[in-house]
């Protein structure tokens, strides 16, 4: 919705951007869901880094704009992926011809 996606750019975004956060990204389904739901993930390397970034929103006044997705937001979920290289489906390199 143009609500949602307002609250992110004015409101969360120039928060995040004061942190250290690695990257976020934000993807609205458009086929074969629910057109109205968005994904967001946030690229982090740790925990640890979780937690600074974690404080660094707090002190950035997050608290102040985490109520204005009332009635936005209606439905939220959490996981944590991690990216294991070995298990990981990679381009391989490609050789040069000389």
């Amino acid at each position: 919705s143009t609500e949602f996606e307002n609250y992110i750019k004015n409101d969360v975004l120039p928060i995040i951007k004061k942190t250290s956060l690695k990257g976020q990204l934000v993807n609205k389904v458009a086929q074969g869901g629910d057109t109205e739901m968005y994904i967001t993930a946030t690229l982090l390397d740790s925990f640890a880094d979780y937690d600074k970034w974690a404080a660094a929103l707090q002190k950035e006044g997050y608290a102040n704009v985490v109520s204005k997705r009332a009635g936005i937001m209606t439905h939220r979920e959490s996981a944590v992926y991690r990216y294991v290289p070995e298990l990981s489906i990679r381009p391989q390199a490609v050789a040069e011809n000389k």
